[in-house]
């Protein structure tokens, strides 16, 4: 999984290379102009909504709500969390969604954040001026890197470890943005087909346990199940290679296009594959 957009829209999964989306489920949220980063677990995002903090599944299975105030910008280096509201940045308690320890000022709404292991820095993207700035955490303090020449607005940011670039998603734009963090400049990714803002964050890519159907059974006088021989990427099975997927997939399905009756289906396994 590269990159998942949290919004109103719902949990979506964007691919680095070329900015395509796909929707992965539900994430809480209820606006736009909302934060979204890895927690400890990778299995959990941390996320925010306008009045609190969430924990949502990366399979888009489910979320839960924290509570605590309202953050714009999120980023977790592994044991702080970090947030920002309104020109103002903080530690946040993920256990309460509370401030913890307010922070100096970034100089502006800082309504991206990321955190970078390389130089251990939070990187902020400014609303309005498009200006990147860079938090110190050792030192404490922000510096100014550059300005990306784009007025990003209820926007989201990302940092990929594997090729130190950060990425961002603005409203009212589909256009996935790959900026450089040694000095700001940006260039576009590609077309995500979204135009609403949000939050944004880079996972490790994790494949899916692919199926095929090998019977398909209709019952209850169903007339519209999957053929044999269709292929299947089951949502709630992450794996890192062929043997972390279980060797039968077997499920009962409704009818498809809403017609009366069930689907029995039996499939085998074939592949672990990242999106």
């Amino acid at each position: 999984m590269d990159k998942d957009v949290n919004n109103q829209q719902g949990l979506r999964e964007l691919r680095a290379s070329t900015g395509e989306a796909r929707l992965v489920g539900q994430n809480g949220s209820g606006g736009l102009n909302v934060g979204l980063c890895p927690s400890d677990d990778l299995s959990i995002l941390y996320g925010s909504q306008p009045l609190g903090l969430l924990r949502i599944k990366v399979n888009g299975s489910g979320y839960s709500s924290v509570g605590g105030v309202g953050t714009e910008g999120l980023a977790f280096d592994g044991e702080t969390l970090y947030g920002a509201f309104n020109s103002t940045f903080f530690t946040v308690d993920p256990l309460t969604g509370q401030p913890r320890l307010f922070l100096p000022p970034p100089g502006g709404d800082a309504e991206g954040l990321a955190y970078s292991p390389e130089g251990h820095a939070v990187y902020g993207l400014l609303a309005g001026s498009g200006t990147l700035k860079k938090f110190d955490i050792d030192l404490s303090e922000w510096s100014t890197v550059g300005s990306t020449g784009i007025a990003f607005d209820n926007h989201g940011l990302a940092y990929d470890p594997g090729t130190g670039a950060l990425y961002a998603k603005r409203q009212n734009d589909v256009n996935l943005y790959r900026i450089d963090p040694a000095d700001a400049s940006t260039e576009v990714v590609g077309s995500t087909g979204l135009t609403a803002g949000g939050g944004l964050a880079f996972l490790p890519d994790v494949g899916t346990c692919h199926y095929v159907f090998k019977k398909v059974k209709a019952k209850r006088k169903c007339k519209h199940c999957p053929e044999v021989r269709t292929e299947y990427d089951h949502p709630q099975s992450p794996c890192g290679d062929l043997d972390e997927c279980s060797k039968r997939f077997r499920a009962t399905w409704d009818c498809l296009e809403g017609a009366k009756g069930t689907c029995k289906i039996f499939g085998k396994r074939t592949a672990c594959e990242s999106w």
